[in-house]
């Protein structure tokens, strides 16, 4: 189908080609209809840093809307959950290799809630947020956010079981002078015994780790030392294995 197409409402996974170049960009939605037109009313943008995927865009003001044509690779039903969607996508992603910039437009990854995404991708990001700090646009951003999380109680409680999903995907061991006294305990058993800010740990050796890790899968630390203990972490999935 051509981006001038009649094209359907549907929920699925696509791939756009670049018919000039056979440059691909593979997506997921909710309704294609309405993602079709969001790309069509981009070219009237006054500021392609306002636009995260500006090659994308700079080649379909370039080329035109004619030279892209839209597939349909996988259909769902659309009660399919976000994360389960962007799961399917960034499988297809994988599958084409289109986050490879010698054939794709794909930037990033997003894998259970996580964005995975290249270098180019992260100073574009900070270049767009400090633009729209210095422009006024997140001035009054906290309360906005305020109102927006108040006003939508399905929408906070879907967050909030988001962000339990991601702290209930790891167990940990407590070590106290190279002995085990505590295994495979959750994160709400770290709070009580007071190591809460173990999370904060690993987020930073997370951080270090990937600093300047080029693979597509995000490394992930194992063991931090906190308050005198050696705490070990495991995702849940390895142990069912």
């Amino acid at each position: 189908m051509k981006f001038t197409d009649e094209i359907p409402h549907v929920c699925c996974v696509y791939k756009i080609t670049n018919t000039i170049t056979n440059l691909i960009l593979i997506g997921a939605t909710t309704n294609l209809n309405k993602r079709i037109n969001h790309y069509r009313n981009d070219v009237y943008r006054d500021n392609l840093l306002k636009h995260y995927n500006r090659e994308f865009l700079q080649d379909i003001i370039s080329y035109g809307i004619n030279s892209f044509i839209v597939d349909i690779i996988e259909k769902y039903d659309k009660n399919i959950s976000n994360i389960e969607l962007k799961n399917n996508e960034s499988k297809y992603i994988i599958q084409y290799n289109s986050i490879n910039p010698n054939i794709g437009y794909n930037l990033r990854l997003d894998i259970n809630g996580k964005y995975i995404c290249n270098n180019s991708t992260r100073i574009l990001k900070s270049k767009q947020l400090k633009q729209q700090w210095n422009n006024g646009v997140r001035s009054n951003h906290s309360n906005i956010m305020k109102e927006y999380w108040k006003n939508n109680i399905n929408r906070r409680n879907q967050q909030s079981k988001f962000f339990s999903d991601i702290l209930t995907q790891y167990v940990y061991n407590i070590y106290k002078d190279n002995i085990l006294i505590k295994e495979h305990i959750y994160y709400k058993e770290l709070v009580d015994i007071g190591l809460k800010s173990v999370i904060g740990y690993f987020a930073k050796e997370d951080k270090i780790l990937n600093k300047n890790n080029k693979d597509i899968i995000r490394k992930v630390a194992k063991v931090v030392y906190c308050k005198g203990y050696k705490v070990e972490r495991i995702m849940i999935n390895v142990l069912k294995i």
